[in-house]
Parts: C-alpha cells; structure tokens; sequence
C-alpha cells in the first residue's frame, strides 16, 4: 500500500440536472494548502509513494483568492511525495498554468474528466457550464501540451430528451479526439 487518497475538497456549486451532490453535501469548501502540504508531508513519512488529490470537484479547489495550480505548485514545492495525481475535472479546468506544472515528472501524467456528453445541447440540458468545444480544447491542449497522458472520461448515455442525432454528434466528437479510456454510463433516474 503506497497509494493514499486526500480529500481536498467537498461539496459542489454546480447544480447539474442528474445529480444530488449540491443538495446532501452542500456547496464547496476547501482545505487550505498548508494543510493539504503538510498532509501530504505525513503520508510520505508513512511510506506512501503517491498522494492522490480528489474531492467532489476539485476545480472547485480555494484558499482565498488561490486555485488548484497554486494549491499543485505548493504541494509540489512543499514536500518530497514522489508521485501526485490529481481526480476528476471538468475540462474550462485544463488551463495552460495546469498544463504547464506537468513538466515536473512526481505530477502523474493522468486526467479524469467527468465531461458526460460531448455534444452542445445536452451539456446544456445537464446544466454544465461548458459547451462541446470546450472537451476538444481540453483534449487537444493535453495531447499537445503533455503527450503520452492518460486520459480517462465518463460519459451519460441516453439523457432525457439526449436524440439519436445528438448522441451520434457526440459520438463522432470523441471519435476524433485523443484520449485513452472512456466509461460511459446508462442516464439513470436516480
């Protein structure tokens, strides 16, 4: 056991159509950097080799006016864990800064994003706050800017009202975009 899992982050200010998460967990709150550091710092000199940073949504992550980069930047500067991964993010989350810290090797070349359609419309009926366009920037910028990552998305099939048109656009989207692993889910009324 050399893998730990950090909680950074719960809650979630997002409110998407098909889940629960804003209403039983209540809006997001962050742990702040010197903590997580120090954290992090501990399960090191436990042993463990990798921290993975997760949370409901941790693109979410705050301490005062300072983001998920700066929250990276730190652990990273802060501590002597060997291997840091981060969870899920949704893809306006993959910015240039964000691309840019994988230059240090311990920043595991993995990303998760939980994008659940790829297709413009039906992101609008989940309420994401991104359009179908914004999964290809992302997608691009990682392939471009960190080549060789692993890329794992999860994906809602057969959302209310999602049409066979707008299932097979999303579809072809992911057909032409680089990732590398992609669970997709039945839409489910819980």
């Amino acid at each position: 056991h050399t893998r730990a899992f950090l909680k950074i982050q719960d809650g979630c200010n997002s409110f998407c159509t098909f889940c629960v998460i804003p209403f039983a967990r209540g809006k997001s709150r962050s742990l702040s950097i010197a903590d997580i550091t120090r954290r992090v710092t501990e399960l090191h000199a436990g042993g463990m080799q990798e921290v993975v940073l997760t949370g409901v949504h941790i693109g979410d992550y705050r301490d005062g006016e300072k983001g998920l980069e700066d929250l990276i930047e730190g652990v990273l500067k802060g501590s002597g864990i060997p291997r840091l991964r981060l969870t899920s993010l949704e893809p306006p989350e993959v910015t240039s800064r964000l691309l840019e810290l994988y230059v240090e090797p311990r920043l595991c070349p993995h990303f998760h994003m939980s994008i659940q359609s790829a297709n413009t419309k039906v992101l609008f009926d989940m309420k994401r706050q991104y359009k179908a366009e914004a999964i290809e920037t992302a997608l691009m910028a990682i392939d471009g800017q960190v080549p060789g990552s692993f890329v794992g998305m999860d994906v809602i099939a057969g959302f209310p009202g999602e049409s066979d048109e707008e299932f097979i656009d999303s579809t072809e989207r992911l057909r032409r975009l680089p990732w590398t692993r992609l669970p997709v889910f039945p839409s489910s009324s819980r």
